[in-house]
């Protein structure tokens, strides 16, 4: 590799994307749930509602759908992406990454660009 490690790698974020899961649970089912008065979780916790991923909502198909997202956004083509990096807190399966089910999903699967996980919470 003839990159200078002591420069910077030019690098663009052109756009961002997202998904939403479908199920939409309100913070009352949560008092409900946890035998709390009504209203407790929205004024303790801050938030009206959740959502939450049904079974066929993996991660992989969610993370792919932000991606179409974020592709439409800043008018590209998924074939004109050069790396897919998967970002989150619990990977879909051990092996392969997630970003390699994603890309996968985005119709990159033989295409040759690097796809890696970022696993943290």
């Amino acid at each position: 590799m003839d990159h200078d490690v002591s420069r910077p790698i030019p690098l663009r974020i052109l756009a961002t994307g997202q998904y939403v899961p479908s199920r939409r649970v309100d913070s009352s089912e949560f008092d409900q749930r946890w035998g709390k008065p009504t209203g407790w979780t929205r004024r303790h916790v801050g938030i009206d509602y959740r959502h939450f991923a049904s079974a066929d909502e993996p991660t992989s198909m969610m993370a792919a759908h932000a991606a179409q997202d974020a592709l439409q956004r800043a008018g590209l083509r998924a074939d004109q992406v050069d790396v897919v990096i998967s970002v989150g807190g619990v990977m879909e399966q051990a092996i392969p990454c997630t970003a390699a089910l994603v890309q996968r999903r985005l119709g990159l699967a033989g295409s040759g660009i690097p796809a890696f996980d970022v696993n943290a919470t």
